[in-house]
């Protein structure tokens, strides 16, 4: 029904303009419903990120955060040292923060990537 709408009942007769205007009819459509939902998408994004420590008393480690809003991300690191970390029952203070990326990067320091590939065998 909407395609006799679009096209007119006169111009049935000729398929490949129907099939024309009814191609183009679906592309904006499609793109207009796809842009709409990236405009929402972006209001939501959230970011998993890892981070590269020092431990405060010795040692370093890598932690993982996920589905952290990006609005957040900016005070991330200041908070992460004021809260510290915990892994099981135990907290850990951060003494440093060397880097923090998001999780499917690798770090620029080949220390916190041989880290990161120990914790991942133990999981």
């Amino acid at each position: 029904m909407l395609l006799m709408i679009l096209v007119g009942r006169n111009n049935v007769k000729n398929p490949l303009k129907t099939l024309a205007i009814a191609s183009l009819f679906l592309s904006v459509t499609a793109s207009a419903n796809k842009s709409a939902e990236v405009k929402l998408f972006d209001d939501l994004k959230k970011v998993n990120i890892k981070c590269y420590v020092q431990v405060a008393g010795g040692g370093s480690s890598v932690i993982k955060y996920y589905d952290l809003p990006v609005k957040y991300r900016s005070d991330f690191e200041k908070d992460l040292l004021r809260k510290g970390f915990k892994r099981g029952k135990k907290t850990f203070s951060i003494q440093k923060i060397m880097q923090c990326v998001e999780t499917h990067k690798k770090f620029t320091d080949y220390k916190a990537n041989d880290i990161e590939d120990k914790i991942n065998e133990m999981s």
